[in-house]
């Protein structure tokens, strides 16, 4: 009976992990034939709104900042839209400084990047017409050419546009691995999409899409809703989303990102199935529709995470050899085909002798995923997700509590006034009795 629990078990983790791998396989290799285009200058020049959310991001908005400066595209042809929430008040002064737009969302106001994105919206710049809007976080930085390239694809008939971002920071073995394991997703989910004439996933930052469809659309997400249910919102109205691969954006700095962090995987991981768990229902119509990018994406949701699936390669390939040798050998092929996979995925540019040392790192940073990861961020995105309710029903009770001091504070005063009052009184019965023992005193 045991030993044929643990089969079907281990035939059910197998399962699943084979499904995973095998849709990683077709994407991975499909990105080795993706045909990069190479679009003709035009000097034709879209009217752009940058909105640039600013979350937290004191020491390091000013390097977004002096790289839209740079640009060379036309500056009377973008503006800059500030969205500053939690930042300090000399922050918003510094921003103040620049030519660009500042919006300061309210601190009592939940914060999302989708809530930032309808904010700008809501209050952006009146009188002002734009065909693109561009979406970049502060701390982020990019090329000279950046909104150019972006030009050119939109007067090409690009509507949505997901651009390629990097890491310039490769001085860490955890920097090398969070740059290698973003760059795998962008051939797996970006270019191998693309290559098979599907749409690129998106990343909430370094995107660009027709300012009116997105002005139109945006204030349909519910409050609360993230990236991946705006991505919904964009296949559900079958927008193809194009991918510039030779069009960088640069992550934050590694100190501010925080590079591989296990409650950073692991609130991806809720994340994804949060979005799947809501965007399920929709699978029949989209596959009944013809809407395969949309089904792709709530399938590629289903799929279990790349950091949980290789986690459990590594511990069935040590354990299944103690029940059953031949049980481990589908393991170990899968094992070395998903390393021969991810290799395939892995640009030439990182691959150096930094790289070869930092693939050590590998197996410390997925145990540490596996044991730490998944129960430490659970929890710090519950707590995330309910610190507003959480702080709302404390500010009402000290609310409460304020008032009631306040009541006790005058009924203290009357209670004074009144001593006062009685002490008076007292003062004057005592003179009275004074001159009363005075005048017996007299008339003795």
């Amino acid at each position: 009976m045991i030993w044929q629990l643990i089969s079907i078990t281990e035939l059910v983790l197998f399962i699943m992990v084979a499904i995973t791998v095998l849709y990683l396989t077709v994407f991975a290799i499909a990105s080795l034939f993706y045909s990069k285009f190479e679009a003709p200058r035009t000097r034709r020049q879209a009217r752009m709104l940058v909105v640039m959310p600013m979350y937290r991001a004191d020491d390091i908005f000013q390097n977004t900042i002096d790289a839209l400066e740079r640009q060379d595209y036309d500056r009377r042809k973008f503006d800059i839209v500030a969205v500053s929430h939690s930042n300090r008040p000399l922050t918003n002064m510094k921003l103040a400084q620049h030519q660009l737009f500042q919006l300061i969302m309210p601190l009592d106001s939940p914060y999302s990047d989708v809530r930032s994105w309808q904010y700008a919206i809501e209050h952006c710049p009146p009188l002002r017409i734009y065909d693109v809007i561009v979406i970049l976080e502060a701390g982020e930085t990019i090329p000279n050419d950046y909104l150019s390239d972006i030009n050119e694809a939109y007067q090409l008939g690009s509507r949505a546009i997901q651009t390629h971002r990097s890491t310039q920071q490769l001085d860490t073995p955890r920097a090398i691995m969070a740059a290698t394991f973003e760059d795998i997703n962008s051939s797996i989910f970006r270019m191998g999409h693309v290559a098979l004439g599907m749409a690129s996933g998106l990343l909430g930052s370094g995107m660009a899409f027709d300012f009116r469809w997105f002005k139109d659309n945006i204030g349909k997400l519910e409050e609360g809703a993230d990236l991946k249910d705006f991505e919904a919102l964009v296949l559900q109205d079958r927008k193809y989303v194009d991918f510039l691969d030779d069009t960088f954006f640069y992550n934050k700095p590694a100190q501010f990102r925080g590079g591989i962090h296990t409650t950073e995987r692991s609130g991806w991981m809720y994340s994804q199935w949060r979005a799947f768990r809501r965007h399920a229902r929709m699978m029949p119509s989209a596959l009944f529709h013809h809407n395969y990018d949309l089904a792709d994406k709530i399938f590629q949701w289903m799929l279990m995470p790349r950091v949980v699936m290789m986690a459990i390669i590594g511990i069935m390939c040590i354990l299944t050899p103690m029940f059953y040798w031949s049980m481990s050998l589908k393991w170990i092929i899968t094992a070395f085909w998903v390393m021969f996979i991810y290799a395939v995925a892995t640009p030439d540019y990182l691959i150096n002798r930094k790289w070869e040392l930092a693939f050590a790192h590998a197996p410390k940073l997925m145990v540490q995923t596996l044991f730490y990861a998944l129960p430490a961020g659970w929890i710090t995105v519950f707590v995330r997700n309910h610190k507003d309710e959480w702080q709302d029903d404390i500010k009402q009770r000290a609310d409460r509590l304020a008032q009631q001091g306040g009541k006790i504070f005058q009924q203290g005063g009357k209670i004074v006034q009144q001593g006062g009052k009685m002490a008076q009184q007292g003062a004057q019965m005592i003179k009275s009795a004074d001159k009363y023992a005075d005048k017996k005193e007299e008339e003795a």
